[in-house]
């Protein structure tokens, strides 16, 4: 009886969750988007780089030239790096709030938006897709203005309820586990343009080995990126508003990104896609692991 009780109200809980995520996902996602478009279209692997400092390690011993004529995904601000025009990345994805809002303020770690949006622009000599939120596309066309980047949407929209209306929706772009960082929309849009293994690089995600709170009470990070080139000092770790993470709050997001992977492997498996993580150290436990150096 008990049990016959609590599957009942974890049934009602999951209902109550799939309403929510339906309504907002019909007030925020669009009908019409290029990652729908796309989907199925590609083969082979596909190379997600993340940001993290073994990139360097990686690109300093084994160079660029094995990359050249391969699928890769670069992300937010790649581009300043000396690396990107020997990589030609074939998509770019960002998802950062601070890229499409001016009025949010500059987070430690990152560039100015405009500084990248230059970049992208004087640098990019080759066919490319720049992903970017359905909802805010509208903001890039402006500020892209390279004819040999193509400006592609995606919905960032999150689902919380059913697990088979959740496939169902991120098998049509509707929705996609929650984008806590960039490099979970990039993978779930590898997955859904059809590829069937996709290798991940530089995403150590060692926030939790670089952080502590100091005397102040502050939570302070050192966030070193792959295209650094001075020393990174430890600063304030805040949100995309600019109001600085407590503890918990910190915890809490990191949280959500790393379910947020568990959920890109649960749905990378019903597409007959394989992700490998190719991170050393990384700590990122839902993929399996590959040595690519």
């Amino acid at each position: 009886m008990k049990r016959s009780i609590k599957k009942i109200l974890t049934w009602v809980g999951q209902l109550e969750d799939s309403l929510k995520s339906l309504a907002a996902i019909f007030y925020t996602s669009r009908c019409h988007t290029t990652a729908r478009k796309l989907a199925g279209t590609c083969r082979g692997t596909c190379y997600v780089m993340g940001n993290g400092p073994s990139l360097r390690v990686m690109l300093e011993k084994k160079g660029a030239a094995w990359l050249n004529g391969q699928a890769v995904c670069m992300v937010n601000d790649a581009v300043l790096s000396d690396y990107y025009i020997a990589i030609r990345p074939s998509f770019y994805v960002l998802a950062d709030p601070g890229y499409f809002n001016s009025r949010l303020p500059q987070l430690p770690g990152y560039s100015e938006p405009m500084k990248t949006f230059e970049a992208l622009n004087q640098k990019t000599g080759w066919q490319m897709c720049l992903f970017a939120p359905a909802n805010v596309l509208h903001l890039l066309r402006a500020r892209i203005t390279n004819s040999c980047i193509t400006l592609c949407s995606y919905n960032a929209s999150p689902f919380k309820g059913f697990n088979t209306l959740r496939i169902l929706l991120y098998r049509h772009g509707w929705a996609m586990p929650q984008p806590q960082n960039v490099l979970v929309a990039a993978i779930f849009l590898a997955i859904n343009m059809g590829y069937p293994e996709i290798n991940m690089l530089g995403a150590e995600h060692s926030w939790l080995r670089n952080l502590h709170v100091n005397d102040r009470n502050k939570v302070v990070l050192v966030n070193d990126h792959f295209y650094d080139n001075d020393k990174i000092s430890a600063t304030v770790w805040k949100k995309c508003n600019g109001t600085p993470y407590l503890l918990h709050e910190a915890l809490a997001d990191l949280s959500r990104m790393f379910a947020s992977y568990r959920q890109l492997e649960d749905y990378a498996r019903s597409r007959g896609c394989v992700i490998f993580n190719c991170t050393p150290n990384s700590f990122i436990d839902a993929f399996k692991r590959k040595k690519l150096y």
